[in-house]
């Protein structure tokens, strides 16, 4: 016969056996919890990463193109030896002889808006400056040929659509020239769908706008 404290050692390593099986199972129920915990807030932070940085590649897309814009017909304006003309959609300057004009093309269904350039060559001299404010560039075939556009900002379907662009004068009192306003607002591509307006704003789009003193 088994003496008595070797019973009880086999009783006692039993019960041991079926505890520990019991708590490993409690153990791994809880780790996959964990786990469980830790994945979920791990792929929010990753998706807010995400979202933030998609955000700040939209906002600094829209800024960048919409100041380079900005900029490039500020610079026109001021360095202009005369203001030929302007319109809500255009204006034509002249600067050393060289007759530029700017326009707005409005976007359309799948088409962006873009802001462009054309230089307006003379085959001969034109009867009056107001000639080079002609809309349709058949009219003056004898007189002038339009570059192809230069597109200042990137309408690709990657890039952005300029919208509600307008040039406007603000007469001046005395001796002092006119003034003129550039506006426009800039979003994301028209291919991008919506979904941004909270990204810029609210409104979907950012302004732009400066008002430039003619020498």
């Amino acid at each position: 016969m088994n003496p008595a404290w070797l019973l009880c050692w086999r009783n006692f390593s039993s019960k041991m056996k079926k505890t520990n099986k019991g708590f490993a199972l409690i153990e791994a129920l809880i780790a996959v919890l964990i786990i469980g915990v830790i994945g979920f807030i791990l792929t929010d932070l990753l998706l807010r990463t995400f979202k933030g940085s998609d955000k700040t590649r939209l906002i600094s897309k829209v800024v960048q193109n919409g100041q380079v814009a900005l900029n490039n017909i500020t610079q026109a304006l001021r360095d202009a030896d005369v203001l030929v003309c302007w319109t809500p959609g255009k204006i034509v300057i002249l600067t050393k002889g060289q007759a530029s004009r700017y326009s707005f093309a409005p976007p359309g269904p799948g088409v962006n808006g873009y802001i462009f350039k054309n230089s307006i060559n003379s085959i001969k001299a034109p009867t009056a400056l107001q000639d080079y404010c002609t809309d349709s560039e058949g009219d003056f075939t004898d007189y002038f040929t339009f570059s192809a556009p230069v597109k200042l900002t990137d309408d690709s379907p990657a890039g952005v659509s300029v919208q509600n662009g307008s040039f406007s004068s603000i007469p001046q009192s005395g001796q002092n020239k006119d003034a003129i306003t550039i506006q426009f607002q800039v979003g994301p591509s028209v291919s991008a769908g919506s979904g941004f307006e909270n990204q810029l704003g609210g409104s979907g789009v950012i302004d732009f706008k400066t008002t430039v003193q003619l020498k």
